[in-house]
């Protein structure tokens, strides 16, 4: 328990030295563009792997739109050019929140390993 109150004590000073560094706000959007944009290339010719959406009720279908919608407005996310739709499913948190959880394992199966 010492050893994680040190530890905890650590990261407080760190944080204090090089408070300058972290904004005070979430910044909105997302990063400017650099010039380098990525893509993630999938195996030619391999089957998309577009699966029907989980089956959730009317609240929780409400609730992933509310927090799509949330986070289209903050620009943290945007819409996907992607052919391949990805499954989402609710997962409640310690607070009683429920937090978006997206399945990527059918996709991951087909993408391009560098």
């Amino acid at each position: 328990m010492k050893e994680l109150l040190k530890e905890f004590k650590d990261v407080e000073e760190l944080l204090k030295e090089f408070g300058d560094v972290f904004p005070k706000d979430t910044p909105h959007g997302l990063p400017p563009l650099r010039g380098i944009e990525h893509q993630i290339d999938l195996i030619p010719g391999a089957s998309l792997p577009n699966k029907p959406a989980y089956r959730s009720n009317l609240e929780e279908t409400k609730e992933i739109q509310r927090q799509v919608e949330s986070l289209m407005e903050k620009g943290w996310v945007r819409e996907s050019l992607s052919p391949c739709a990805m499954l989402v499913i609710l997962v409640p948190k310690k607070d009683g929140t429920l937090r978006i959880c997206t399945n990527c394992r059918s996709i991951n199966n087909i993408i391009v390993r560098y």
